[in-house]
């Protein structure tokens, strides 16, 4: 389809941010109760708003002729790249940039957080943990020189000297520790810093360890205990922060 100049999207998450949107601008929103939806030119939702169904919804405009088939059908592409369903936001970031050259971006970076509260039952899941966020920021890496979207970017919290040690194999090993011992071992990790996982990071790394961050839809068992485990969680956010700026400053390396 020819890509459409004139109109600008504006595409808005529910993540924090600064929102600056202008008239001429069509705006898309997720999940979105229906007494806000008016606010939105857009507003695309999963069907049962569990972030885990294969099938959503839209209401308002569309922004092209079978944009919906366009866009169910872009997730199954991006399923088989990232083994997980991917998230609203990177389908149709993916979907209307095909058509679209006018891209705006606002209150989503793909990194929500996976630390869990403590009024949360200890078997059930956090929605976000369905998507697998570090393979979308990976994707969408490939495409930002095309989107404006300024909450992407992560930016460096310190300037610590690295560690001696390389932290990548242990975080990759986490699944053949019992839970017990496999916690000591992400208090251990939590410890390390920023720069650390900024040096010893390579592409096959940051690839491997997408699948820790990541609950199989329909699977009763997993090894990524520490998505149910309230400490672990917390200590695990902040590494995959960590891990996701890595990749963002990895690849900003090898592009310039």
């Amino acid at each position: 389809m020819k890509p459409n100049s004139q109109i600008t999207w504006h595409i808005i998450g529910n993540g924090t941010g600064s929102l600056h949107t202008t008239a001429k601008q069509r705006t898309v929103r997720f999940n979105q109760p229906s007494n806000l939806i008016q606010e939105a030119d857009l507003v695309i939702s999963n069907k049962f708003n569990s972030g885990i169904t294969k099938s959503f919804e839209l209401k308002g405009i569309e922004p092209y002729k079978n944009f919906t088939e366009a866009l169910y059908h872009k997730t199954l592409i991006l399923e088989q790249q990232l083994n997980a369903w991917p998230s609203l936001g990177l389908t149709t970031i993916l979907t209307l940039q095909d058509t679209y050259t006018k891209i705006s971006l606002s209150c989503m970076n793909l990194l929500p957080s996976i630390s869990r509260t403590k009024s949360l039952p200890n078997r059930k899941p956090l929605p976000c943990n369905y998507h697998n966020w570090l393979g979308e920021r990976r994707i969408a890496l490939q495409i930002l020189h095309k989107l404006n979207w300024p909450s992407f970017w992560l930016s460096k919290t310190s300037d610590l000297s690295p560690a001696a040690k390389d932290p990548y194999p242990t975080l990759i090993s986490l699944p053949s520790y019992p839970s017990k011992e496999g916690l000591k071992k992400i208090q251990e990790l939590n410890l390390i810093t920023e720069s650390s996982w900024i040096y010893y990071a390579t592409e096959e790394y940051l690839k491997k360890v997408e699948s820790l961050f990541l609950l199989q839809r329909n699977h009763q068992q997993t090894t990524n205990w520490w998505l149910y485990n309230y400490e672990a969680s917390l200590l695990m956010t902040n590494i995959h922060r960590h891990l996701a700026l890595a990749q963002q400053l990895l690849y900003l390396q090898a592009r310039f």
